[in-house]
């Protein structure tokens, strides 16, 4: 949780360190920003660090308390001010209290009381926050509905599927008494040749094709819903529920396959349908949908415009695979029965892709690890383009299999992605993560496996790229270009990770090689030219400890103190005198 940040402006020294040591930071959740000894340099303060609450005192030199505050508070209305008073200086409180000052604390501080009142602010402050985030979700939400064609109903059966905690009430009775359930997960191409719809006319498009499929299946005995969703504009969902103990997936498959050649047809759209598994209670309806979404992932192998089964949903007919992958034949829906790959009908009734497929993906881990030997060597020898092509052989074979599916797309993509992460980390090259994306998410929107070939080739490139600057500039000289830019720019915020990012090094690597050579650690390293340039502004300035402490790369003047004094063996005020 962000902590709050205080800033305190107090003109004694010794009054302002009595009271951030009466403050339990931990406790409250609070972190100390700033500190000031006038009005004039609390403003400073006030814009460089953004507290949250302010305790200041109210008689100080030049601008005081309540002249402070009410400059401050046209420019930064949300601050809770709090003042320190002495008891003789109750008219400048009642003053305070006209400029919305939240309380006032007598002098000396009572550390309870301060406690209390700073864990009133802390929980005003959240709530606060809170409000506003909600206040920003709701003008978010009203701003999409106003801008697109969704409906309130929309959204709300988008939550459901969504949000695992969410109510599954305000259905249609007859859904919610239904004894199986099952999701549908359909996508829509709107950019094809084909297509009978403008470039403006996607919500006209979308709502076709939920007629269309809310039209089809009306014709069985089921019940069915089917809405927009909200955040995906080229999807629809429908809800299937039906009185039986066991939904007839396929029946309902071969009609949803009729349904995408009659949308292909008519309207020249082309659309895929996943369906989920079934369920036995409302609740998991959410699970199907789930199931489906991942059973349409299947089109990255087998193409748009097929209908996908859940692994578990065939129920006879519709040459739906069963559980084991013996029943019917995967293929592409014909006028009378399925196609199966080799161009021969199915057993009967329509064909829709099976979502998991056969026995024959059990084997595949083996052919990868069979594989695995060469695509290393390709990359220890710098044969990318070898590499690439050996990437898309398999995935190629993949696509051509009697019983691929989408699990091994992921699974052969993420240990290509794994490869390549060996490879730069042994090569003493750290790509960050955000170089290389989250394997499993970066196939959500794709389409075709020769997609994932082009981003297999981009990551190649851009570890080419890293590998020719390691081969030009030797981790020596890495050292020494670090070295030099923390004796300049010692204030900022300096880490193993900012030398990765910023060096393309693997962090640890450059942590042994910096202690080898330099002879101490790299963050000890830091730590010594901060101290360093701390005791020159000591003795050649009059600049306050705490602000010392900041020019110097520590916002914390307490820990500045104790860093200090462990190297240097004495305290900033003592090293001063």
């Amino acid at each position: 949780m962000m902590r709050m940040k205080v800033l305190i402006v107090e003109d004694e020294p010794l009054l302002r360190e009595g009271l951030i040591r009466k403050i339990d930071w931990q406790t409250l959740g609070l972190e100390l920003a700033g500190e000031a000894g006038d009005g004039f340099e609390a403003m400073f303060q006030l814009v460089n660090c953004l507290p949250d609450i302010v305790l200041t005192d109210v008689r100080m030199p030049g601008m005081d308390g309540l002249q402070f505050i009410n400059q401050a508070r046209v420019n930064f209305p949300n601050v809770k001010f709090v003042i320190i008073s002495g008891f003789n200086e109750f008219e400048y409180v009642r003053e305070a209290l006209l400029y919305n000052v939240k309380d006032y604390l007598l002098k000396p501080i009572d550390k309870q009381k301060l406690h209390v009142l700073l864990a009133g602010l802390v929980e005003e402050l959240r709530e606060e926050r809170q409000q506003e985030a909600d206040r920003t979700k709701l003008h978010e939400l009203n701003e999409m509905i106003r801008q697109s064609n969704l409906q309130p109903l929309d959204f709300q059966l988008t939550h459901l599927i969504s949000e695992q905690d969410a109510r599954w009430d305000g259905l249609p009775v007859g859904l919610v008494r239904s004894r199986s359930f099952a999701g549908a997960s359909v996508r829509i191409v709107f950019r094809n040749e084909t297509s009978r719809f403008g470039e403006n006319d996607e919500p006209l498009a979308r709502f076709a094709v939920q007629n269309s499929i809310e039209n089809a299946l009306a014709a069985l005995p089921i019940e069915v819903i089917a809405f927009k969703h909200a955040y995906h504009s080229e999807e629809i969902v429908v809800f299937l529920g039906s009185p039986a103990d066991m939904l007839d997936l396929g029946r309902i498959g071969e009609t949803l396959t009729q349904t995408v050649s009659w949308i292909r047809q008519h309207l020249g759209l082309i659309i895929s349908i996943g369906v989920g598994g079934v369920k036995v209670e409302l609740t998991q309806l959410r699970l199907s949908c789930m199931e489906a979404r991942k059973a349409l992932q299947n089109r990255l192998l087998f193409g748009n415009g097929n209908v996908y089964m859940d692994s578990g949903g065939g129920a006879g007919g519709a040459g739906t695979r069963d559980g084991n992958g013996d029943a019917g034949a995967r293929g592409e829906y014909g006028g009378g029965g399925a196609r199966a790959r080799d161009g021969n009908r199915g057993s009967g009734g329509a064909g829709a892709r099976d979502g998991n497929g056969g026995n024959g993906a059990a084997g595949y881990p083996l052919l990868l690890n069979q594989a695995e030997r060469g695509l290393t060597a390709m990359l220890e020898e710098g044969h990318h383009r070898d590499f690439l092509d050996y990437a898309a052989q398999l995935f190629h074979s993949l696509a051509e299999s009697q019983d691929a599916r989408y699990e091994q797309v992921e699974y052969l993509y993420t240990e290509i992605i794994h490869m390549l992460r060996k490879h730069a980390a042994k090569t003493a090259i750290d790509l960050p993560n955000w170089s290389l994306g989250t394997p499993i998410a970066s196939l959500e929107n794709l389409t075709d496996w020769r997609e994932i070939i082009a981003i297999i080739e981009q990551q190649l490139e851009r570890l080419s790229r890293m590998l020719d600057r390691g081969a030009e500039r030797s981790c020596d000289e890495i050292i020494e270009s670090v070295q030099h830019y923390v004796q300049q720019h010692y204030d900022e915020d300096l880490s193993l990770q900012w030398v990765s990012d910023n060096y393309y090094i693997h962090p640890n690597y450059f942590s042994k090689r910096f202690k080898s050579v330099v002879g101490i650690s790299f963050n000890d390293y830091v730590t010594r030219a901060r101290i360093d340039r701390s005791k020159e502004l000591l003795r050649t300035t009059t600049l306050k400890i705490a602000r010392i402490s900041q020019l110097v790369g520590y916002e914390d003047q307490n820990y500045f103190c104790n860093v200090f004094k462990k190297v240097t063996g004495v305290s900033p005020s003592a090293y001063r005198v």
